[in-house]
């Protein structure tokens, strides 16, 4: 099954695929014209992050503006695996057996292990940067699969026109990003050979977790000009907090220890004051 991949943005996701679910659901209102089924959807969250719940919350609010209203026809099933891959698939593997009508998921790593479990079961995903680079769809045009949701991409010269402003005289930039995910390897390429023709260096930030891009950014703070936060599952889960941190001390003109910034980002991430 094919099915056309929409670019919306993420409040009217679920608008955009309204011709998904009902696709999904009408075949089931057919069996009751008194009382229509409740079809349950499976909600694969992705981690505790703010951007995420928009995310959720924008899909669910979408399709109760077109009628689809939780406890009356349809029901939300809602597990989160905190970016854990293993997780996740357990997750997915506990849709297909609950028989689910519908499964959301986020980012390129999520959306990859739920289309890895199911071919059947139409999976709408957002926050996914890279869909044709990472193989999630075969094309913009069509998804060629079970597949349908939004990319959250920018063209690198869009972004980097910003950086001009703000900063007119780059030369060396921090890339701040998680080592090996699909989202921001591309977005990494893609800014080296934008900055390469414009003879700026591009210094990688490439780190497994959050201990490595506090120790790796620490080091290279002081040889770069500006620092880019990739668009992937690492920065989203702390280290924007961490390059925030790291960047103001700098501007200072102080040195904070790495025990300290691990300290204030625990207490950021407990939300202590």
């Amino acid at each position: 099954m094919s099915i056309r991949f929409i670019t919306e943005n993420l409040k009217l996701i679920a608008g955009g695929l309204f011709a998904v679910a009902a696709m999904v659901f009408g075949v089931q209102h057919f069996a009751s014209e008194s009382k229509p089924p409740i079809t349950r959807i499976g909600i694969a969250g992705w981690g505790s992050n703010p951007e995420f719940q928009r995310s959720i919350d924008g899909f669910q609010e979408g399709l109760t503006e077109h009628g689809f209203v939780e406890g009356e026809n349809v029901q939300f099933i809602i597990l989160n695996s905190e970016t854990d891959l293993d997780r996740q698939r357990r997750i997915i593997e506990t849709f297909v057996a609950e028989k689910v009508g519908l499964i959301y998921t986020l980012t390129t790593s999520g959306t990859l292990v739920a289309k890895e479990v199911t071919s059947e079961i139409p999976i709408v995903f957002s926050v996914v940067t890279y869909p044709v680079e990472s193989m999630v769809i075969d094309s913009l045009e069509s998804s060629g699969n079970n597949t349908v949701g939004t990319r959250n991409y920018i063209p690198p010269s869009k972004q980097f026109f910003v950086f001009e402003r703000i900063v007119p005289d780059i030369q060396r930039m921090a890339f701040v990003r998680r080592k090996g995910e699909p989202n921001s390897t591309n977005q990494y390429e893609e800014f080296k050979t934008m900055l390469s023709a414009r003879g700026i260096s591009l210094v990688d930030i490439a780190a497994v977790d959050l201990a490595e891009i506090r120790e790796k950014l620490t080091a290279a703070i002081h040889g770069v000009d500006v620092i880019y936060s990739a668009c992937d599952t690492l920065t989203h889960a702390g280290g924007e907090e961490i390059i925030v941190n790291t960047d103001t001390a700098k501007r200072l003109g102080i040195t904070i220890p790495v025990d300290v910034l691990k300290e204030a980002q625990e207490i950021v991430g407990n939300g202590t004051s």
